[in-house]
């Protein structure tokens, strides 16, 4: 029977620190440069101390994604992802006082052997270029906005003409570079079946144009695939949460946010639109104000209902349809 070994891996931007459960490494846990030759050199080490490895790591903004394309195509190399508030979770919930890069490792692996998440389910390479072009996008288009605030203060602030002409100037490039990473998200879209695919099926929906289409899409072609409508929901950070205890807690239901900000983001605009321009959707917001929803909450809830009625498109590969999204009334 092969060895199976448990390893956690604590990322950070130069070095990688590992422990494997049940290895002498556990006592002093080895230590790998965070580049290519690094992740070659730890994928060797993981593969001598057993014939299958099942490796944890945190994600660490991007720092840790060469190093799971690395193990995900190791031979005998399983990769798990697991969420830092979970684990920080599981480390509390064992009594750990210390937080060095070696405690993170350590915990790491006896969190992937003890509960045994789900694997690592790599994007393919195009949806994560998209995903990095979107994300690019936005922060351009916050910049284009600080500098049209700017411009605009400047020209009542009297400032000088050199000073009206620079951001003028900025603002031009800025809204130049934008339409470029557009045009390279269309680009990559079009030349994609799936996401041509999911692409018009976004536009079917009454107050999602190119521009939110293309931050949604970016966004929801990361999720691994085979989740439910409510892991989607879970995912975007908008399933409520209950706050309820006895006879004494009845706390009002708040969102949990532990998901994807980008996300949510995406959906909030869209939202706004269709309720004033779809007459199902504002069926359905109209609905929950009349149960004395208050308005920000009743938004929220029409973006938990409109990502549900996304999964289902997808899933079905049919386009949006209003008669769907707000039954009526019998």
């Amino acid at each position: 029977m092969d060895k199976a070994v448990y390893a956690g891996i604590d990322v950070g931007l130069e070095q990688l620190t590992v422990a494997v459960h049940g290895h002498s490494s556990w006592d002093r846990p080895r230590e790998f440069a965070n580049t290519k030759r690094g992740h070659q050199q730890l994928i060797r080490f993981l593969q001598r101390c057993g014939a299958v490895v099942h490796a944890c790591l945190e994600p660490t903004s991007t720092y840790h994604l060469a190093l799971c394309y690395a193990l995900h195509e190791a031979a005998g190399c399983m990769v798990y992802v697991a969420d830092p508030k979970a684990v920080r979770d599981f480390a509390l919930s064992r009594l750990r006082r210390a937080k060095t890069d070696r405690c993170d490792a350590r915990e790491l692996a006896d969190y992937l052997r003890l509960l045994e998440p789900t694997p690592w389910q790599p994007p393919r390479p195009v949806v994560l270029h998209l995903r990095c072009l979107a994300r690019r996008a936005a922060d351009v288009t916050q910049r284009c906005t600080a500098l049209k605030n700017q411009r605009h203060s400047a020209a009542y602030g009297l400032a000088p003409a050199a000073v009206l002409r620079d951001l003028k100037k900025e603002l031009h490039e800025q809204t130049r570079r934008l339409q470029q990473l557009r045009r390279e998200m269309l680009h990559l879209v079009c030349h994609d079946a799936e996401l041509q695919q999911h692409y018009q099926l976004l536009l079917s929906v009454k107050g999602i144009a190119m521009i939110t289409a293309l931050k949604l899409l970016a966004e929801l072609s990361m999720l691994p695939a085979g989740l439910g409508k409510g892991q989607w929901v879970s995912s975007a950070g908008l399933d409520p949460q209950p706050r309820e205890s006895g006879k004494a807690v009845h706390r009002p239901r708040r969102l949990s946010k532990r998901g994807n900000a980008h996300l949510r983001y995406a959906l909030f605009m869209p939202v706004l639109s269709a309720t004033r321009h779809c007459p199902a959707v504002r069926a359905y917001y109209q609905k929950l104000l009349a149960r004395g929803v208050a308005k920000l909450a009743a938004l929220c809830a029409v973006m938990r209902k409109l990502l549900q009625a996304i999964w289902g498109m997808f899933q079905t590969n049919t386009p949006f349809n209003p008669a769907r999204f707000c039954q009526p009334t019998r």
